[in-house]
């Protein structure tokens, strides 16, 4: 008689490799006759502790307490070190760990006999070895214990998580009875008739932010918003999703009270931010981040403050964590918001290599390599797996920073330029990405060949290859640079409230040519505080603790992994490097925008784990001019998907020659039912001009829509960093008519899905033959399928 059938989420039957490490203990238990000598020891007896230094090691560094005036000190103390698995014999691998008693002094403290180095691989597994070691007549006993981890805290899996997975379940249910609303006889009549949909938005610095909120009031306002299960965004759009979820009155009171606070930020001007005092106190922040947690510094650090505070207010950004965004989503209430950046090497372009790293409220990582840790322990240090170190989460503007960063990584660029009165618009017509681009290509002919950009060692050789080259360059005041920056002088209507009366002048004193950040001695200040801190292109690239440090493979698992695969990926320009994987024996490793390959977070909502039915698209990349094409981001992912063999429909360019420039394209493939349906909505004006609502007319004063977005001087150039109500309201107004137009053209769509759904009920189902098929699923589990004990079929909702 067959046994019960086991149901499994098919994503599960690729083992990610889970080898743990190995946990060493050495309890120092007593000192004897800890001694410098009698005479000396006459003066002033001992205050000895043990000194210790695993070569080679994470953590190599501890120490014991230090018991004062004593020869025979009791320390029952625990030095632990998680190391590598321990290698055989024939290999001649050591484990040494190097061990020295010193006499603690106010002054330098003094050596007691000589070092010693203990092959610690001696040590046999779960046998506690006890030993005496000798520092010349004294004698120091330990215990060591070298045991197996059993503790990991990275997630090795393919499959989504448990919380996602429940937030999915809550969030169908909500999905399903909005559906039925909308689309009435049309709608699913079952909850696997629910379609999954996604809210998407581009970088795009502040343009998106601002235009990404019109489209989510206009979703919010047809109700559309409640069929979404999930919003999606990089770079500018991720600083509307984190000024909509840190909001406290959403979701309950929707989305405009977050748009009006977000609005009342935008009128101040963000030069205010760096003043003085703010800069002391963003830099003594990362200073204590470096020494408290030895996390690295970067750049983009304080990138993260300038846009935290600008967005959210100082009392906010230091408190707010994206763990935080899990109370936003509890039972479905909201879409669930993934956020995306890059890792990257520094010794190739980002659209040769990357891999893209997804944030969400529950954890963070990346499904190429299939590891994940929880959102509060991403700043946390790991070996193997295992954490080894915890601190406090990352603060939201950090994070912020890192998903927005390729304006600091060009901002070494833009502080050399010349001090203008308008913003850059001349950048328009090129890409963030292109302007990255040419800024990693300046500074490519001073690095070092041949080396692993990732290790944890090649800062300090980077930085003085680069001062040799650079040692004759000038930057220019501190001030000049900000006003080169945001493209203005400060206001005195622009800055925060203030009961200085005689605010003019200090703003004269502050920014002005000849003020402190001008040319004087605080302008002198913080242009060598730049010089030192930043010059390095490590600097300008954010930087964070490698969570797969000390892996022992180099595996990348296909993006769609029961699909059938090519042994390697190789193309002629893009995306050349996307086969190869990340160093797992860095310390640290870069992470950049993720606009820097593609402006649209395509790869995070594609997993196939995700089953995503209907993309609503909304593209504010910036464009040569408001008649230029807007599909040069979507044919990259276009590209991306083809070379991960992920369904995606082919987008076909001369609907623009056939239509012209209009609000939304639907692109799609009526003869693949995984495909899904992408409604590519496009930052662009058009019928705008002539109506202020979907069917009512303007009249004929009213020249509120009559606008462009792309030229040169245009208020909403992606390197503008502040917005006045008027433009603000604008764009805002813009993005929202254009998504209510086409309430019904997304209605329709909607329909179309359940309809393919009805008709396709098992699309998503992983059959036997998939599993047979794939050479990533071992036998074992292969014959569990074939037999009918495992069952993988609509299993994973």
């Amino acid at each position: 008689m067959a046994g019960p059938v086991k149901k499994q989420d098919p994503f599960q039957l690729f083992k990610v490799n889970d080898q743990p490490c190995d946990v060493l203990t050495i309890k120092v238990i007593e000192g004897k006759n800890i001694t410098k000598g009698k005479f000396k020891d006459f003066f002033d007896v001992p205050d000895p502790y043990v000194y210790f230094t695993a070569v080679g090691q994470i953590d190599a560094i501890k120490r014991t307490k230090t018991i004062n005036n004593d020869m025979n000190p009791k320390w029952n103390e625990d030095i632990v070190y998680y190391l590598s698995p321990k290698r055989k014999p024939e290999g001649n691998k050591t484990t040494p760990i190097e061990m020295i008693v010193y006499d603690d002094n106010y002054g330098t403290d003094g050596q007691i006999g000589e070092k010693i180095t203990f092959d610690v691989n001696e040590i046999e597994y779960d046998k506690p070895t006890k030993k005496t070691f000798k520092f010349g007549v004294s004698e120091v006993v330990m215990e060591f214990k070298r045991q197996v981890c059993k503790k990991q805290n990275v997630r090795l899996s393919l499959a989504l998580c448990d919380e996602e997975k429940t937030f999915r379940a809550a969030r169908k249910q909500m999905i399903f009875k909005t559906l039925q609303k909308l689309l009435g006889a049309d709608g699913p009549k079952t909850l696997k008739e629910t379609p999954t949909i996604a809210v998407m938005g581009s970088g795009g610095g502040y343009r998106a932010m601002v235009g990404f909120y019109g489209v989510l009031k206009a979703l919010e306002e047809m109700e559309i918003l409640d069929t979404a299960m999930y919003t999606n965004g990089l770079s500018g759009s991720t600083w509307c999703q984190s000024t909509l979820y840190t909001n406290p009155k959403f979701p309950r009171e929707g989305i405009q009270p977050a748009a009006n606070a977000l609005k009342d930020n935008l009128k101040l001007n963000p030069l205010w931010i760096l003043r003085p005092v703010n800069l002391m106190q963003m830099i003594k922040g990362l200073m204590d981040k470096y020494k408290t947690s030895a996390q690295p510094v970067t750049l983009t650090d304080l990138f993260g403050y300038f846009v935290g505070e600008h967005l959210l207010g100082k009392k906010v950004m230091n408190t707010t964590r994206l763990s935080h965004f899990q109370k936003k989503i509890r039972d479905g209430k909201a879409p669930m918001p993934i956020m995306a950046c890059l890792h990257v090497r520094n010794d190739v372009s980002a659209m040769v290599y990357h891999d893209w790293i997804e944030f969400t409220p529950y954890e963070i990582g990346m499904s190429k390599y299939g590891t994940f840790v929880a959102t509060k322990n991403f700043n946390d240090k790991f070996f193997m797996g295992t954490m080894t170190k915890s601190y406090e989460e990352a603060p939201l503007h950090f994070l912020m920073g890192v998903w927005g960063s390729a304006f600091s990584i060009i901002l070494n660029r833009v502080l050399k330029r010349k001090k203008k009165k308008t913003t850059d618009s001349s950048q328009e017509g090129k890409s963030i990405r292109e302007a990255a681009a040419d800024s990693f290509k300046k500074k490519k002919a001073v690095e070092n060949k041949g080396k692993d950009s990732d290790g944890e060692d090649d800062d300090t050789k980077e930085d003085k290859a680069r001062k040799a080259a650079k040692e004759a360059a000038s930057l220019p005041a501190w001030g000049d640079a900000v006003n080169t920056l945001l493209g203005k002088e400060i206001k005195a209507d622009e800055k925060p409230a203030t009961s200085n009366k005689d605010e003019k002048t200090r703003s004269e004193e502050l920014y002005g040519q000849n003020g402190m950040f001008g040319n004087g001695a605080m302008g002198s200040m913080f242009t060598g505080l730049y010089k030192t801190l930043f010059e390095s292109r490590s600097f300008t690239a954010g930087k964070i603790l490698n969570f797969m440090r000390g892996f022992t493979w180099t595996t990348a698992y296909p993006f769609n992994p029961f699909a059938v695969q090519q042994k390697t990926i190789t193309q002629a320009n893009e995306f050349a490097k996307l086969g190869e994987a990340i160093s797992a024996e860095a310390k640290k490793v870069f992470v950049v925008d993720a606009g820097l390959t593609f402006n649209s977070p395509y790869p995070t909502i594609l997993r196939p784990q995700r089953k995503v039915d209907v993309i609503l698209s909304f593209d504010f990349s910036g464009r040569a001019s408001d008649e230029t094409q807007p599909f040069q981001e979507l044919l990259l992912a276009e590209k991306w998907a083809k070379i991960h063999k992920v369904p995606f429909p082919k987008i076909d360019t001369s609907a623009f020659k056939k239509d012209g420039m209009k609000e939304c394209y639907v692109f799609q493939d009526e003869k693949d039912d995984k495909v899904p349906i992408v409604m590519h909505f496009v930052l662009a004006n058009v019928n705008f001009r002539k109506f202020s609502a979907p069917g009512v007319a303007r009249a004929a004063d009213d020249k509120k829509g009559d606008f462009n977005i792309f030229y040169k001087g245009s208020p909403y150039s992606t390197f503008n960093f502040q917005y006045n109500a008027e433009q603000f309201d604008s764009l805002f107004e813009l993005m929202r008519f254009n998504t209510l137009l086409n309430k019904d053209n997304i209605l329709a769509q909607l329909k179309k899905s359940v309809a393919t759904i009805r008709k396709n009920p098992h699309r998503w189902n992983v059959t036997k033959a998939d599993v047979s098929k794939s050479n990533l699923v071992n036998s074992e589990d292969k014959k569990k399928v074939e037999s009918g004990t495992v069952d993988t079929n609509d299993t994973y909702e």
